[in-house]
């Protein structure tokens, strides 16, 4: 093999070309700026490494596409902050997971919609709050407790203005209780003596 520095001036034809048998080494003490007018090419058969001391800035008026066959990572030491102007979608295929060490705030300007084929698992850890139109529910170690009285049934019923009678119910009598009539919760817990919460039940 050997070097070769070529240039053709035919019209319509004309080039430089230049080809290092091994290695080729080029090193610019100041600016460098490289213009091409029409498409451009570029095959590495191997590694590739990029090194840049400061900052780096990518304009693309067109499509961007970005192809990886194998694993891809990506460090940011710094903040990230990414905004689409337009619809973002994402696909995955397997699995996905999302491990914040701080605080996750996801929020919609209209509508936030979780679904789930087969199951849907909601972990609070220590608690877990439902907020809508000025009410709440609160499920925490000590028991479940609502802002209002809650109504049973596909359409909201006033409640009933009778004293409720209080009763300390086992999991199975509250599973029937609840099937029978309007159970009522309070909105705090009223223990009896061997420390169950009492439910109000309204007949």
């Amino acid at each position: 093999g050997f070097n070769e520095l070529r240039f053709e001036d035919e019209a319509g034809q004309e080039e430089v070309y230049v080809h290092a048998q091994r290695d080729q080494n080029i090193h610019v003490n100041h600016d460098e700026t490289t213009f091409v007018g029409n498409d451009r090419s570029e095959r590495v058969e191997n590694d590739e490494q990029i090194h840049i001391g400061r900052n780096r800035h990518l304009s693309v008026k067109g499509d961007n596409a970005i192809q990886v066959e194998d694993a891809s990572s990506l460090l940011m030491v710094g903040k990230r902050t990414i905004e689409a102007q337009a619809d973002d979608a994402l696909q995955v295929n397997g699995n996905r997971s999302t491990d914040v060490s701080g605080n996750f705030l996801m929020r919609g300007g209209r509508r936030v919609q979780l679904q789930a084929g087969d199951q849907l698992i909601v972990d609070g850890g220590i608690s877990l709050s439902l907020q809508a139109g000025g009410h709440a529910i609160r499920i925490d170690p000590s028991g479940i407790y609502s802002s209002v009285p809650i109504r049973l049934g596909a359409t909201p019923q006033p409640p009933i203005p009778l004293a409720p009678v209080a009763l300390a119910l086992a999991p199975d009598e509250y599973v029937r209780a609840a099937k029978e009539g309007a159970l009522l919760i309070s909105p705090t817990c009223e223990f009896d003596d061997d420390g169950r919460c009492q439910i109000h039940l309204g007949h």
